[in-house]
């Protein structure tokens, strides 16, 4: 096996997702989540999974939850800062940090009408804690973010509230929660995918 093992999402038969790990040769297949997960991203050193906890149409969910497949596939839901209320919908894979320390996800609160606030969290991968780094508001989808190799910076896409105006575009994010500033900004911001940083 000279690989190692792929991660994906899979479908049961009544639509619900659930995250499964196999062997490069194709042995091994197994779940390694309950039915209502999905986005599998490997932790830096590859000994965890982070998943997005969706849940199913009984019983829907709104979280991020850590895989440690090194034992016994335990599963830890991260916890939600709850300083922001009620939750949000879980939008787009999660992201570790370059050094497995923590995890960045993004979640949304949609309005009436095709836009709505955006909240990026970040957590300990180990779930001792969550804090929310910005709030900022989006178009279409918010998506992917991306930590900048340092892990001290996340790049993200959307609209920021700069004085008594909104600015949109791509922007980074300092780890304090300062908004550092824009990068780019055009009327294709809503459509923004964040690739990554160079190494």
């Amino acid at each position: 096996n000279a690989y190692g093992e792929i991660a994906f999402t899979g479908r049961l038969p009544d639509g619900t997702l659930q995250v499964y790990t196999v062997n490069s040769d194709g042995s091994d297949l197994r779940a390694i989540t309950p039915a209502g997960y999905r986005s599998p991203v490997w932790s830096p050193d590859g000994s965890k999974l982070a998943v997005d906890a969706v849940g199913t149409s009984a019983d829907p969910k709104g979280a991020v939850a850590i895989v440690d497949l090194r034992n016994s596939d335990q599963l830890t839901t991260l916890p939600l800062d709850q300083s922001r209320g009620v939750y949000q919908q879980i939008d787009g894979p999660p992201t570790w940090a370059p050094d497995g320390s923590k995890v960045a996800f993004t979640a949304f609160q949609p309005d009436e009408g095709s836009g709505g606030t955006a909240y990026i969290h970040v957590a300990s991968s180990d779930g001792t804690s969550t804090s929310t780094l910005t709030t900022y508001s989006f178009g279409v989808s918010v998506g992917r973010i991306a930590w900048s190799p340092d892990g001290q910076t996340i790049a993200f896409a959307g609209g920021v509230l700069q004085g008594s105006s909104m600015a949109y575009g791509v922007f980074l994010a300092n780890l304090d929660g300062s908004v550092s500033h824009l990068l780019y900004g055009g009327a294709a911001y809503a459509d923004a995918v964040i690739d990554g940083f160079t190494p």
